[in-house]
């Protein structure tokens, strides 16, 4: 069986790898990176966001997700929820995601199934010695106001043990006066590393013991499966975290339940005073090096029982729960042999891109101007472009669309007017 992971953006490819490593080796997978073209497979894999152009070339499609993939309703488009609908299951990575997808789900009325399955990166170990001294804490998105506060705490308190931040000091400038800025550059404990890249990041979240995440954006849940994965101690936030992290394997950063702001998709992201984070650094400092030991073995077994269900979750999903790929189009009839691996057709796609769409109205509004017939009433609009638009947006529009295929050959699709949106 063939099995794509499709990349929509360069950051997800520890997320795919991750996925490859915990399919069944059985399955021919491949990892689809952004730019590369794929042939049709069994089971698309789609990391955080769909890509239209590869929806229609496997017979089931899954979509790993988090609150953040799904755009908010001002932003959702006929052509998104399209393509939601021709998704067959969503793979949640949080309660918080399963939630807010059954909310989609019944507000757009989608077909698909919803899956827990705390999906769990899959990091490289790296040997090197490790510090135990320092704590480590890389932005990840948090905003330069955030990672001010953070460097403001330090400048302030003289005990606190010496902090490694990972972004150029020009991150925070903005937010930080020039007088901080020259204490900042004589400090002992608090340290800038340069620009990292991703391996650089994973080296430093294999070296450091205790590792800072003040603020519960969604985006780190990557980062503290790495944090999980290398026996470390997190200080993180106990409201949104605690799927990730509890009292035993982290020092949870004790915020009241209305410290959040409400994002614009409706999630909430929770943060923490300046005393809190205080607080619960202090605690982290005062841990015997037995207790660091005993949280991160802690830790690093949650990363492991996530790791063994994820893994047993997603081999499930692919053998047991598929579909024939053409079972929804009434004009084709499949028999039990062709079911196995079906030749994909692009006559079954009922979406054009926008650059079809652009290619038809230019070669419509042209037939007109040299004369064609109107297919619509134009209510005495001259223009030949207008009165394009319109004959599309009315489909009544005459043109077929052809796509060259990689192969060389050509295939008629769908007659534009009977697309969806």
């Amino acid at each position: 069986m063939k099995v794509n992971i499709i990349l929509n953006q360069e950051l997800e490819d520890y997320e795919a790898l991750s996925i490859k490593e915990c399919i069944n080796k059985d399955f021919d997978t491949k990892i689809i990176k952004v730019g590369d073209t794929t042939n049709n497979a069994d089971i698309n894999i789609f990391i955080s966001s769909i890509r239209e152009d590869i929806l229609h070339r496997a017979k089931y499609n899954i979509l790993t997700i988090n609150p953040y993939t799904f755009l908010n309703d001002k932003e959702t488009n006929e052509l998104q929820i399209e393509m939601y609908k021709r998704i067959d299951v969503v793979l949640c990575k949080t309660k918080d995601s399963v939630l807010f997808m059954e909310e989609k789900k019944k507000q757009y009325k989608f077909t698909f199934k919803i899956e827990m399955v705390k999906f769990t990166s899959v990091f490289p170990t790296i040997q090197m010695t490790r510090n135990i001294n320092t704590i480590l804490y890389i932005p990840n998105g948090d905003t330069p106001d955030n990672v001010a506060k953070i460097v403001r705490l330090w400048l302030n308190n003289d005990s606190l043990p010496k902090i490694l931040i990972g972004e150029y000091i020009t991150y925070i400038s903005p937010n930080i006066t020039s007088d901080e800025m020259k204490l900042i550059k004589n400090s002992k404990t608090i340290e800038f590393s340069e620009k990292l890249n991703r391996e650089e990041i994973i080296k430093l979240r294999n070296k450091y013991r205790i590792q800072l995440f003040p603020f519960s954006n969604i985006n780190i849940l990557e980062s503290i499966n790495n944090c999980r994965a290398t026996k470390s101690v997190s200080i993180t936030i106990n409201e949104h975290h605690n799927e990730f992290v509890n009292s035993d394997s982290a020092v949870l950063i004790k915020v009241d339940r209305d410290q959040f702001k409400e994002l614009s998709n409706g999630y909430r992201e929770y943060y923490a005073t300046i005393e809190q984070l205080k607080d619960a650094v202090i605690n982290a400092v005062k841990l015997t090096a037995q207790n660091k030991t005993k949280m991160g073995n802690y830790a690093f077994n949650l990363y492991k029982e996530d790791l063994v269900f994820f893994e047993n979750s997603l081999n499930k999903i692919l053998v047991n729960d598929k579909r024939d790929f053409n079972e929804e189009y009434e004009e084709e009839t499949i028999t039990e042999n062709q079911k196995e691996y079906q030749p994909f057709s692009f006559s079954q796609i009922k979406i054009s891109t926008k650059y079809e769409k652009a290619r038809l109205i230019g070669v419509r509004a042209e037939q007109i101007a040299r004369g064609a017939p109107r297919l619509v009433d134009s209510h005495g609009e001259t223009d030949p472009i207008k009165i394009a638009f319109m004959e599309y947006d009315q489909k009544r529009f005459p043109l077929m669309v052809i796509r060259h295929m990689p192969r060389g050959n050509e295939e008629t699709i769908f007659d534009v007017n009977k697309r969806i949106g």
